[in-house]
């Protein structure tokens, strides 16, 4: 036994309580000075005011507070759909801290010009495209009025407003200098303060953050034997984060202008889609606003909410889960699933997929409470997957004969209901109603929401080419004789999830990489394959070798996820050519690679180089027993037919 100073145990507790309070106290900083901001009468910012013509006679479309003037915020300003032609006008104070000579310039296409205290300072006039024009004027330590005019006539459009004192090099102007009227000096300098601080405030509230768990997962990661396998799960995170290319397409595109709809423009946002998942990525978002912007940021959110999965998975699972299946399973969902092309983006299925997922491990494990509540967060975010909740919740009441756990389906709709509500004016208005597709050489084609025939939806779903569960998560195919209660309720929800979009006359998920809706899938499948992986040896050779099959064919899955996506395959963006990306293997994005070459980016072949390094590692085991069993066969092949042994020299 080891005895340690009894000082030494007793400072552990007082360490960590200060650490916390530390934590609260910057965390009440910052929500007193974010409160302070929001109810600053001199917010930053200039009033902005939109036109419908390029000359700024028409009736105003809209004029509200603007936090600076930019291309991002006039395409904001116009709700994302800005005309072809429109001119705006930006007025208000700007406060210079110091005396000198101000530099101001534009970048714009088309007109723009510059007032400073009535004085015409810019004039970048004319039709052009984006170029940059400058001008001085001398300025003394104060508050002065500011008047910009632009015009956008056709083409494509920019703006940005520049300044630099005394020489200095052009830069934004930034919104902390701006206000939409004029102020006393001292009166705008404390806004500018409260403006700073919160800033700084906000930036120390993260770096504890990062701090917080920097700690926790350096304790995990003493509590664990170190080994080749947790380092490449800590090397797939810092890929997955900073070298997987990230971007904001296609519905998470919308679901990412409903935020800014709503943080921007104070709208309430009527699209089909949920904004549970958007509103929690609210933090990413105003992150971005410190640095990189919003969208960088929230092109993230679904990687950051992964691996923050991982993370808990793994602590759920500690003792529960022998190490190494634990670490194998989280080296198989990170490198060997279809996980790696659902987290490039913002749209809303990598999310339900890992709220649900974790939820219900947590449930199995005993933390009812939390596993529901986040397994109901991801349904709300995808409606349909309430089907799903469904089943999971049926089984659990089954095996533990408690009804109360039918409560989460309740919860969820409820929370459905309330949001279409509040949103659509109505419990009842979805959003979807009258969605279709187009009429194709499909028979069941063009028919509105759940018309499609179930037990051909049923078929597609797990065995067509381009979206069968089969081929984009085999580990399904590997039965488990003893199943924890969280695969159980994982294939469960999955179940669900089938049953339902096999109706759904866009069971397919459009035009889109693999099945979108069952990305769920990768949890059970990857948890398969690391169970068979940990007992290889004992298994037969023909079950050994549907395990090396299954797993090199999930981790093509991942290499032609995150390396290809729907490269080569421009003829199925014709609807009428659509059904080839379904049901015809050469047109399928799993095996399009293989017709029509296409080179991946940098960046995408440095992501499927990890992949293929973990490949090799997971899958050299299994070729090892291979060899083992080769020679074996060769010696007893050897002994019965009385061939001599080897000769020696």
């Amino acid at each position: 036994m080891v005895n340690f100073p009894r000082g030494r145990i007793l400072s552990i507790p007082r360490l960590q309580f200060l650490r916390l309070r530390g934590f609260i106290f910057v965390t009440l900083i910052v929500a007193i000075l974010g409160v302070a901001q929001a109810l600053d009468p001199l917010p930053p910012g200039l009033t902005v005011t939109h036109f419908s013509d390029t000359n700024w006679t028409s009736t105003p479309v809209r004029s509200e507070i603007d936090s600076r003037p930019s291309t991002e915020r006039l395409f904001a300003g116009w709700r994302g759909r800005p005309p072809d032609a429109f001119s705006t006008t930006w007025r208000g104070s700007i406060i210079t801290l110091r005396g000198g000579a101000y530099m101001f310039a534009t970048s714009s296409d088309d007109g723009s010009w510059v007032y400073v205290d009535g004085q015409l300072v810019v004039e970048n006039a004319g039709h052009h495209e984006a170029r940059t024009v400058s001008g001085t004027v001398r300025l003394e330590r104060g508050v002065h009025s500011i008047f910009i005019k632009y015009f956008q006539d056709g083409g494509p459009f920019s703006f940005d407003l520049l300044w630099a004192r005394d020489g200095g090099t052009l830069e934004p102007v930034p919104s902390w200098a701006l206000a939409p009227r004029g102020a006393e000096f001292f009166r705008f300098l404390a806004s500018v303060v409260l403006r700073r601080a919160w800033v700084f405030a906000a930036l120390a509230w993260l770096a504890a953050a990062i701090a917080i768990v920097a700690r926790a997962a350096w304790r995990d990661a003493l509590s664990v034997r170190p080994s080749l396998d947790w380092a490449l799960v800590v090397a797939g995170g810092a890929v997955l984060l900073f070298v997987m290319p990230h971007q904001i397409i296609g519905d998470g595109f919308a679901r990412y202008l409903a935020l800014a709809q709503l943080m921007e423009w104070h709208e309430i946002p009527s699209t089909a889609y949920s904004m549970v998942g958007p509103l929690l990525s609210l933090p990413l978002y105003l992150l971005g606003k410190l640095a990189f912007g919003p969208e960088w940021w929230c092109a993230r959110f679904n990687a950051i909410v992964f691996l923050a999965g991982l993370w808990i998975a793994a602590r759920l699972m500690r003792d529960s889960v022998d190490e190494p299946v634990r670490v194998r399973f989280l080296l198989v969902a990170l490198a060997c699933s279809m996980f790696w092309n659902h987290l490039e983006g913002y749209y809303a299925e990598a999310f339900t997929a890992t709220l649900a997922g974790i939820g219900l491990l947590a449930v199995d494990r005993g933390f009812t409470t939390a596993g529901w509540t986040a397994a109901v967060v991801g349904v709300v975010n995808t409606p349909a997957t309430l089907a799903g909740l469904g089943t999971a919740s049926a089984v659990h009441v089954w095996s533990t004969r408690r009804l109360r756990h039918l409560l989460p389906v309740f919860a969820a709709a409820a929370a459905i209901l309330l949001e279409s509500w509040i949103r659509r004016g109505s419990p009842f208005v979805t959003g979807y109603e009258g969605n279709h597709g187009d009429t194709t050489v499909l028979t069941y084609s063009g028919r509105p929401g759940f018309s499609y025939p179930w037990f051909f939806g049923v078929l597609s779903i797990l065995f067509s080419f381009g979206k069968g569960l089969a081929f984009y998560a085999p580990g399904l195919l590997l039965p488990i004789k003893r199943r924890p209660g969280f695969y159980v309720l994982w294939l469960a929800f999955l179940a669900g999830l089938v049953g339902i979009y096999a109706k759904w006359w866009a069971w397919f998920g459009g035009l889109f990489w693999g099945p979108r809706f069952f990305v769920v899938a990768s949890l059970p499948a990857s948890f398969a394959i690391a169970a068979w992986l940990v007992r290889a040896r004992e298994l037969t050779t023909a079950r050994r070798a549907l395990l090396f099959a299954v797993l090199t064919l999930s981790a093509w899955v991942a290499v032609d996820g995150a390396a290809f996506g729907y490269s080569g395959l421009g003829t199925c963006r014709d609807p009428n050519h659509e059904w080839l990306c379904l049901y015809v293997p050469e047109f399928s994005a799993l095996w399009r690679p293989f017709v029509e070459w296409t080179q991946p980016a940098t960046t995408r072949l440095i992501v499927a180089a990890y992949i293929v390094v973990v490949y090799a590692w997971l899958a050299w085991r299994l070729v090892d027993s291979f060899i083992d069993d080769g020679r074996e066969w060769l010696r007893v092949t050897r002994v019965s037919i009385g061939i001599p042994g080897p000769w020696r020299f």
